[in-house]
């Protein structure tokens, strides 16, 4: 039998897909990102005008200007040749427990508090300063109708002692000495004198001057007189020169030379002569006198003088 055969049917060829063409979107333009400000820097200023506001003998007192945004001070000084700090919110300082008569120094600077942290400023220019020295203990000796003798003790730290002495109602200064004794001069017979002296040191060319000492009296003697005395019958004469300032002069007598004098007279300023009788003949008597001065109410004595003697007609 005959095949019929069918013609080859060919399948259409598929179409292509067109390319997806996908549009991209629109830039978008990146937002503007400003640097961070940074923070300000905190600066403290300088300490300035540090100077010296009290010194004792056992403590010091410093002060200073303020620093305007400072929150405290931190003071830095020397002592027992060891360096200490101490913060403080004021504008002054005192150390206390110190030596008299020593040399300490001191600077200081300002600090702010940032974020818990210290700032410090510039230190201020160094203070050097000394403790006054301490007071000496002063006595006299050795007066004399025109002088006395001073003394007095050491006082540490100290390089010069003035001596002054109260004259028209105030203290003057009569002289400057590095020694511990003095001898004041030129003083007037029977007249009470007062002292007192003051020790001080120089530090950068600074006088710092110690306390005063206690003030001592002392009261001249009065110039003695010199007799000569003269026998006469029952009787003797004893006669002397005039003695300027003096308030008056008592006499003493004896039958012994070295002893058993008595006082046998009081005699005013104005007389220069007395006559002792009632004696012994052909007994040898002795005298002697002193001259005195009322000063304060109480009598000021002259040395006594030479004993002189005569034998009785």
């Amino acid at each position: 039998p005959e095949v019929t055969v069918s013609p080859e049917v060919t399948a259409a060829p598929q179409a292509t897909p067109s390319p997806v063409v996908t549009t991209p979107p629109a830039a978008t333009s990146a937002p503007t990102v400003k640097p961070a400000t940074p923070a300000p820097m905190v600066t403290v200023g300088q300490v300035k005008n540090l100077k010296l506001k009290e010194n004792k003998t056992n403590a010091i007192t410093i002060s200073w200007s303020s620093v305007s945004n400072a929150s405290g001070y931190e003071v830095t000084y020397t002592k027992n040749n060891r360096m200490y700090s101490k913060k403080v919110t004021g504008t002054s300082y005192t150390l206390n427990g110190l030596s008299a008569g020593t040399t300490y120094s001191f600077t200081v600077k300002a600090y702010r508090m940032s974020n818990k942290n210290y700032i410090y400023g510039k230190s201020s220019s160094n203070l050097i300063t000394t403790t006054k020295p301490a007071a000496t203990k002063v006595t006299a000796s050795k007066t004399d109708t025109d002088s006395t003798v001073l003394s007095y003790k050491k006082v540490t730290g100290a390089d010069i002692y003035r001596i002054q002495q109260y004259k028209n109602k105030k203290w003057v200064t009569i002289a400057s000495t590095s020694s511990t004794k003095v001898t004041v001069e030129k003083l007037a017979q029977g007249t009470t004198y007062q002292f007192r002296v003051q020790a001080y040191r120089v530090v950068d060319r600074k006088v710092v001057y110690g306390q005063y000492s206690n003030v001592v009296k002392v009261t001249t003697q009065v110039k003695k007189v010199s007799p000569s005395v003269k026998a006469g019958t029952k009787k003797a004469t004893v006669s002397w020169k005039k003695a300027s300032g003096v308030t008056g002069y008592e006499l003493y007598v004896s039958a012994n030379k070295s002893k058993g004098f008595k006082k046998k007279a009081t005699i005013k300023a104005n007389q220069t002569k007395i006559t002792v009788s009632n004696l012994q003949v052909k007994k040898t008597y002795y005298f002697k006198m002193r001259a005195y001065k009322v000063v304060g109410g109480k009598k000021v004595y002259s040395s006594y003088s030479k004993v002189v003697s005569t034998k009785i007609k």
